[in-house]
């Protein structure tokens, strides 16, 4: 698990080790404040964090990601259980997901690209925000909880 996730990390570096602090670091409190369940939070962090990316020259499935993470922390902050009207990553983009299967081949697309976004931006902190490396490392377990749901897709027993 830890190999997977560590090579996931080490796949992105490239393209995400050159982001600016500030966002980096409102990119790792977006997955942590989702994690934490302070799901307003994550919305204000989304938001800082995409005003801030349209600035930076970034992959545009991190913007994705962060819209895919707001709109979930938006209808768990409202309390709906669904959340519908993602929008989806291109076949070229899931080149660089952790779980990258095309939504026909899972059960639900929609938990899918919830978590995919979850692990992106969980990658791109760790990558880019020093300052926040311990917080989200404290957090491997739950990342690995994703990983673990699409095992056997992804190979990983």
């Amino acid at each position: 698990m830890n190999n997977y996730l560590n090579n996931y990390i080490e796949q992105l570096r490239k393209d995400f080790s050159g982001l600016p602090e500030e966002l980096s670091h409102q990119i790792a409190f977006a997955f942590l404040t989702f994690r934490l369940g302070l799901y307003d939070d994550t919305i204000c962090r989304c938001d800082r964090s995409l005003a801030l990316l349209s600035a930076s020259k970034s992959p545009p499935m991190l913007e994705k990601a962060l819209k895919i993470v707001r709109q979930r922390a938006q209808d768990l902050s409202e309390s709906k259980v669904q959340t519908t009207g993602l929008p989806e990553f291109t076949p070229e983009e899931r080149a660089y997901l952790a779980i990258p299967l095309a939504p026909e081949e899972v059960e639900d697309p929609i938990h899918l690209s919830i978590t995919n976004s979850l692990l992106l931006i969980y990658a791109v902190g760790r990558i880019a925000s020093p300052q926040d490396i311990q917080a989200l490392e404290e957090q491997e377990r739950y990342v690995h909880q994703f990983l673990l749901a699409y095992r056997k897709q992804i190979n990983l027993g």
